[in-house]
Formats: structure tokens, C-alpha cells, sequence
């Protein structure tokens, strides 16, 4: 069939650009105006195959982002001045404020209205909490406590920046890449507002959108304050997943709310570029004015899987980091500049190091000075090794993944602590861009195990075996298992458990038959695995061109490791991806600028 007898939506599925649920959308938002021309149901389309891509909305005006759909339906998509004359003259299209199913604003973007309503919605409320008075606290205690805690002569001025910023503003965002002290400042920062409030514990919630980054933060807290020292707040500091905290239910919807504020005086919330727009919505309805909201993320980093990049643009929202020096706070007019600290020195990686200049290098975007470090014999800590095809993998992961697994199945296995155990797994990781596929982690996760196998490692024919590393891929809130919890499985027969560290660091046992949906773990996903921190990191790329393939994705995958990391893949998809930033269409940054 000639493409020009079918509709401008068959032709764009035929080439893989829309799913079904997209098109089943766009032929529903047509029968709504039927005088529409091909504007609205293509429009329609694309704004829900971005939505579901990640995207809160679609930037029309984008040429970038609609030229492969321009190079298949010519001029069949109207240009862009007819495009956007023809949607506001629909009524199935709002602007800004107008209840419809879709919403465009001046700027050419499109959205689908629940997600211009979480927008707005995210926006009032960080500007709320940007814009509010400072707290009333006293200062010469906030300088005496400073300069105890932060000295002012020391790398950590930015810190001492961010601590005052969190004492008087009920919001505080740290940002900052791995190794900057995002996390050590963050608990310090509890201190100083406990010696703020001496009469009484404050209520801490310490949260991450993952169990693992938020378990990270409890042993932050335990090893910065020892149970001789012990700080009167750890006592009421409550580690749980976001979703554990809003008490999300089984029927999606959270308990906490504006109607059920949580009653914490602080909310610490570490890994937030993984944060998606709907989540922090709710996460912002449920504070009450009086609680400090203080985040901390890295904004390179990948941002969350479902739709927004809701940390890069509250960062990309301020007029002007606030760096390097102590200003006063207290007499800056509240914005949300005023409220964002960048840390900029690196405690973790020396200027030396290979991982911490990889990983500058594929931020920048430079792929030349990237591939550089890789082949420089002076930095021992980053290995590239060439990868062009199936049968090459299968013979790295042969020589150089395998026998590095075996301490964590040996027969000791069951005669070491859990700790012990748990230890193992964290030093090596394959990370890779995908699920499916020859790459993907599924298919790598196999050839493991049938190495394992082969070396009598693994004797039982069944999917759980002693030692085997599980990750939970579905929250399961009965049970408090949750999306990126990490478990291993011990012992054999009846008395076989998957055992699992709770929040506050204790294991959990599991009989393997109620776990929720979960998968091998000796490979994963880049996205799966933020909020972890491996000694060595081998990053698997695509043996062929991917979408998935980013810049962003890629310093994840570097910055996740703490010695050691490695990249196996060709040259030429390695320099295209450090070049390619991943992009997320979004107004959040737009609205929040003055």
C-alpha cells in the first residue's frame, strides 16, 4: 500500500515512531473536533509518545525534535505557524489556565493537561517555599555552630554556603557530582539544626526515591554519630523510600497529602535528580510550611524514568548558583537562586584520578579528551577494551567478568556474615543502556550464570541458587520491598531465603516464592543502578546505534564506581554518545525564572 493512501499515524507507526497507545490516543482526540485537520491528531500523537519517552510535553518549535517525523510525512506536517494557528483554533486545545485535554502554551509547547497542571503545580510550590521569609533563628548560635562544623578556611566553604542556606530557608537544594560531599554536608547540616533547636529532638526524614540511596543515608547518619554520641534527632529519624514515606498504597495514591501533612521538621531527600514530576508534586504537598525541604542531587546524572527532569530545572530555573563563598543569606530577597548551592570540590576523586577526569570529560561533552584518558597508560583506573560484536563480548565476559563473580558464590558462601556477603556483591557491577538484546541485562545476566555453571558454581537448575544477586523490579507495599531493592539468596532447599537489608540496616528474610518481580543482578541497567556505588563499574555499550545512549547515561555509569571503570563498546558509539545529551522537554525551568 502506497504510504499516501494511509493516515499520517500509520505511516509514523509503520516506521516505529509512535506505539499503538499513541495512535489509539490521537484517533480518540480527533473524534473530539472533527473540523480538525491532521494538526490535532498528529499533534496528539507525538505529545503522548513523548510523555511516555519521558518528555513533560513537546516542544513544537523543537526542530530538532520533529525533524524525523517532518523527514516522513513531508508536507503532510504543517509548518510550524499553521501548526500552532490550527491547535489554538481547537477546542479540544487550552492555553494555559483553561481545562482541556491538551494544553499549549506561547512558547510552542504542548501537553497533554495533566502533566501542565503537575507543572504548575510543582512550580507555585517551590516558588512558595523559595520566596517565603527566612526562619527566625538565632544567629550567633548559626555562627558558632559554622565555624565548628564548617570552617570557613577549609574546602568546605561551599558546604558552610549550603548549611546556612538550609538554617534559614525552608528550602535548600545541594548539587553537586559524585564525590563532592553532598551527602556528608547533608548530615552535618542536621547537626547545625539540632544545636539551632537544643530543647526538644527534631523529626528527620531521611528519603531517596530508591531503598538503596535511602539505606546510604541512614549509614551516613550512623557513622557521623556513633550510639556513645549519638545526636538527639536519630533517634526520630525515619529512613524510607519517597514512596514509603507519602505512604503510597496499593491503589497508586499516596496517604500523605495537604490533608495529611507528614509531621517531620526536616525532609532529606538524597538522590534527587531521580525524582519525576508527579512524585515531587506530591512530595511538595505534603510538607507543611514549617518543614525544610532539602535536597540533594547531581542534575548530569539520568534523570527519573517516568516523565520530568525535575532537578535540572530547578537548577536550570535560578538566576545564579549560589558557590564558593558565604554570602548573607539572611538579607538576600528569598528567590530560588538563593536557595541552590553547586559544591564544586571533589573529595573523592583526586585531580589525578582517570575516573573523576572521564567523568569531567564526558560531562563537557568531549569526546576527544575522553577517548584520550581512556588510552592514557597514566591513568590505570580507566580501561577501555574494543567490543565490535556478540562473540567478542562473550569472550571479555569469559576472561574478565567471570572468575570475579566467584566470591560470591564459593562454597564459604553460606560460613561468612551477611555484611560479608553483601560486600562481595558491591565490587563488581556490569552496567549496561538496556533490558533486551545481545547487551541488554537479561542476556548478560545468562551468560554469567552459565559461566558459574560451567565452573560448578551453580548446581541447582532452578532460578535461585545460594548467592545469587536479586534486584526488586515492582514495589510490593505489604511486604516493604520496593522498585531497586537489592537482596541475595541463601541456602538450599526448605530452608532457602532471599535476605534483604532494611532501611536500617538489619536483614530481612524472604521465602524466594513472595518476592514481587525481580531478575539476576549481576548485570543491570545504567538507570537501575543510581543511587549504588560499585569498586568497579564495567559499562557495556550497544553493539549498535541506541536512542538510550546519552551523555548523561554515561556519567552515571562512570560515576558509580568508586576504584575501578571499564567500557566495552566501540570507539565510534562511545564519542557519539559523550556528544549526545539526553534531552527532557519540560516548562518547569521557564516558569520558575523571574
Amino acid at each position: 500500500m502506497n504510504e499516501h493512501t494511509t493516515t499520517p499515524l500509520e505511516v509514523l507507526h509503520r516506521h516505529g515512531l509512535l506505539d499503538e497507545i499513541d495512535r489509539y490516543f490521537a484517533t480518540h482526540i480527533a473524534t473530539l473536533d472533527l473540523e480538525a485537520g491532521p494538526a490535532l491528531a498528529l499533534a496528539a500523537a507525538l505529545v503522548s509518545q513523548r510523555t511516555l519517552a519521558g518528555d513533560v510535553c513537546i516542544d513544537l518549535a523543537d526542530e530538532d525534535l520533529i525533524k524525523p517525523y517532518r523527514q516522513i510525512l513531508g508536507d503532510i506536517l504543517p509548518t510550524l505557524p499553521k501548526w500552532l494557528k490550527d491547535l489554538r483554533q481547537s477546542p479540544v486545545v487550552a492555553q494555559p489556565g483553561n481545562y482541556r485535554p491538551l494544553v499549549l502554551d506561547e512558547a510552542g509547547r504542548l501537553y497533554l493537561y495533566r502533566y501542565w497542571a503537575l507543572e504548575q503545580r510543582v512550580a507555585a510550590a517551590i516558588r512558595a517555599r523559595a520566596e517565603n521569609a527566612p526562619f527566625v533563628i538565632d544567629e550567633t548560635t548559626l555562627a558558632s555552630s559554622l565555624n565548628k562544623l564548617f570552617p570557613a578556611d577549609t574546602p568546605a566553604r561551599d558546604q558552610r554556603t549550603a548549611a546556612m542556606i538550609a538554617a534559614r530557608r525552608p528550602l535548600s537544594i545541594i548539587s553537586g557530582g559524585p564525590g563532592t560531599g553532598k551527602t556528608a554536608t547533608a548530615i552535618r547540616i542536621l547537626t547545625l539544626l539540632q544545636q539551632l533547636e537544643p530543647k526538644r529532638p527534631l523529626r528527620v526524614a531521611l528519603t531517596a526515591p530508591t531503598g538503596k540511596a535511602a539505606a546510604r543515608l541512614r549509614d551516613a547518619l550512623t557513622n557521623a554519630n556513633p550510639s556513645h554520641d549519638r545526636l538527639p534527632f536519630a533517634e526520630l529519624t525515619e529512613t524510607a523510600t519517597l514512596h514509603r514515606l507519602l505512604g503510597f498504597r496499593a491503589n497508586g495514591r499516596p496517604a500523605a497529602g495537604a490533608d495529611q501533612p507528614l509531621t517531620h521538621d526536616v525532609v532529606l531527600v538524597d538522590e534527587a535528580s531521580m525524582i519525576d514530576l508527579n512524585l515531587m508534586a506530591t512530595l511538595l504537598e505534603a510538607l507543611p510550611e514549617h518543614t525544610r525541604l532539602i535536597l540533594l542531587g547531581d542534575p548530569d546524572q539520568l534523570a527519573s524514568v517516568e516523565a520530568g527532569a525535575v532537578l535540572s530545572d530547578l537548577c536550570a530555573g535560578m538566576v545564579k548558583p549560589t558557590k564558593g563563598r558565604a554570602t548573607d543569606h539572611n538579607s538576600a530577597a528569598p528567590s530560588l537562586d538563593s536557595c541552590v548551592t553547586v559544591l564544586r570540590h571533589n573529595w573523592r576523586f583526586s585531580k589525578s584520578s582517570g575516573i573523576g577526569q572521564l567523568a569531567g570529560a564526558i560531562n563537557a561533552g568531549d569526546a576527544d579528551r575522553a577517548l584520550a584518558y581512556l588510552d592514557d597508560a597514566q591513568m590505570p583506573d580507566i580501561v577501555f577494551r574494543p567490543c565490535p560484536n556478540s562473540a567478542t563480548l562473550t569472550t571479555l565476559i569469559e576472561q574478565h567478568a567471570i572468575s570475579r563473580f566467584e566470591p560470591c558464590l564459593d562454597s564459604t558462601v553460606n560460613h561468612v556474615s551477611v555484611a560479608d556477603q553483601f560486600a562481595r556483591h558491591l565490587e563488581l557491577r556490569l552496567l549496561t543502556a538496556h533490558r533486551q538484546g545481545p547487551t541488554g541485562s537479561g542476556a548478560l545476566n545468562q551468560q554469567i550464570e552459565h559461566g558459574l555453571r560451567s565452573r560448578g558454581l551453580i548446581r541447582q537448575t532452578g532460578p535461585n541458587y545460594p548467592g545469587r544477586p536479586i534486584m526488586i523490579e515492582r514495589n510490593d507495599y505489604h511486604l516493604g520491598l520496593y522498585n531497586g531493592d537489592f537482596g541475595i539468596v541463601l541456602g538450599e532447599g526448605d530452608t532457602q531465603r532471599v535476605c534483604v537489608l532494611g532501611h536500617d540496616g538489619a536483614p530481612r528474610y524472604f521465602y524466594p516464592s513472595r518476592l514481587p518481580q525481580n531478575q539476576t543482578a549481576f548485570a543491570m541497567t545504567v538507570h537501575k543502578s543510581q543511587g549504588s556505588q560499585f569498586t568497579t563499574v564495567i559499562l557495556i555499550l550497544p553493539l549498535y546505534p541506541s536512542p538510550l545512549l546519552s551523555r548523561q547515561l554515561l556519567y552515571t555509569a562512570v560515576t558509580r564506581a568508586t576504584n575501578t571503570v571499564e567500557i566495552w563498546g566501540s570507539e565510534t558509539l562511545l564519542a557519539t554518545a559523550i556528544e549526545t545529551p539526553a534531552r527532557r522537554s519540560s516548562g518547569l525551568a521557564d516558569v520558575l525564572r523571574p
